[in-house]
């Protein structure tokens, strides 16, 4: 991973849109087939923006699931709740950009607004396999499946973050 990890994502809000593509196509292919919902967007964007959390899931494999990332890495939960408040606007950015793009789309939520991955790969003018892209995309995949295991409470709970 870089040193500028979360340099080069925060002031690129479309590698961040493609990162939150592949969050959604994860948490869809995990789950129960619904879109995950706004905050599991921005909780997810944190993480990812984090080098130690990124560094620590995208070598994880998808069935040891959040419980064995936390006890592995406990930097995950260090600071979360401020790294969610203070990227927040971020994320939106790069949620608006994945939208416009037509990478994600807007669906109705039980509580907050969802969205759904459109199609099954990024279309191929804007994949990226440079070592550090994927090590992004490898996370926020695992975070995909970790947080489509999960309901929001126990979620939140787990992270100990407020929703």
């Amino acid at each position: 991973m870089r040193h500028d990890h979360e340099e080069r994502i925060l002031h690129n809000p479309a590698l961040t849109a493609r990162a939150l593509w592949h969050f959604a196509a994860s948490f869809r292919e995990h789950g129960d087939g619904t879109a995950p919902e706004l905050p599991l967007f921005v909780i997810a964007a944190a993480m990812m923006f984090h080098r130690d959390t990124a560094e620590q899931t995208f070598r994880m494999q998808f069935n040891s699931g959040l419980s064995k990332a936390l006890e592995d890495c406990p930097d995950i939960l260090a600071g979360l709740q401020h790294r969610i408040d203070f990227y927040a606007l971020d994320a939106l950015k790069g949620l608006q950009v994945a939208c416009a793009a037509r990478l994600l789309e807007r669906v109705d939520g039980r509580r907050f607004a969802g969205y759904r991955a459109l199609g099954a790969r990024l279309p191929l003018d804007i994949r990226d396999d440079a070592e550090s892209v994927s090590q992004i995309f490898a996370c926020v995949r695992r975070l995909g499946a970790w947080f489509a295991a999960e309901d929001n409470t126990s979620l939140a709970t787990r992270l100990r973050i407020g929703l």
